[in-house]
């Protein structure tokens, strides 16, 4: 049976409409064409969802100056308050939760996940960046696939499971920080970074492998 094609634009779509509506995201069994990025989730939020009340609940911004007033940068938080599942799920296109750039002053933009996410048996073919997201409760990478390059530098982890994982490209944990148990039971690794990191709780590397 072949599966669901859908554009990188349905996804977020999709994702926010859930958003909106403060219900779970769930996603099954397709390929997502294309790129997902935080730059078009928080433009679309802001095109779907015109209450301010709710606005300021799902997207913190604040702007600090720096070097005497003579810099200014814009700092945007995108709460996502709903339980995410995308199982078995591959994704074609670069699949980044956090955001560098000129706007009209220099932004950045990370995504803070307060609820179960679980991206268990996906399958990301290009990069998946993952710098400075946060996951506040459990998140779920069993059995996923990185095909590329993997960034998790600078996450908070509460619980993480990335038992049974496969790590093809280069991949980085650096900074980061895990907070309960940290699941890397039989995973596969390429090359990896864990500098800096912390483990507070039992981490569990049994049976990791390196290509």
């Amino acid at each position: 049976m072949e599966r669901e094609v859908i554009s990188s634009e349905e996804f977020i779509d999709r994702f926010v409409e859930c958003l909106k509506e403060g219900k779970d995201f769930r996603l099954e069994d397709c390929i997502v064409e294309g790129d997902v990025n935080t730059k078009d989730i928080y433009e679309k939020i802001k095109e779907k969802i015109r209450d301010e009340e709710r606005l300021k609940e799902m997207i913190e911004e604040r702007v600090e100056e720096r070097d005497y007033g003579l810099f200014k940068k814009k700092y945007v938080v995108i709460n996502v308050n709903i339980e995410i599942f995308v199982i078995r799920v591959e994704f074609n296109g670069k699949f980044l939760m956090s955001y560098w750039g000129k706007e009209e002053i220099y932004t950045e933009m990370i995504i803070r996940f307060n609820k179960l996410v679980n991206f268990s048996r996906a399958i990301f073919n290009e990069k998946a960046y993952f710098w400075e997201a946060t996951f506040v409760k459990e998140v779920n990478f069993k059995g996923t696939n990185f095909m590329g390059l993997a960034i998790f530098t600078k996450v908070p982890f509460e619980r993480a499971d990335f038992s049974w994982t496969t790590f093809n490209g280069e991949t980085r944990f650096v900074e980061a920080t895990f907070e309960k148990e940290a699941n890397f039971i039989g995973s596969r690794f390429n090359i990896v970074e864990f500098y800096s990191s912390i483990f507070k709780s039992h981490a569990d590397f049994t049976n990791i492998s390196f290509n």
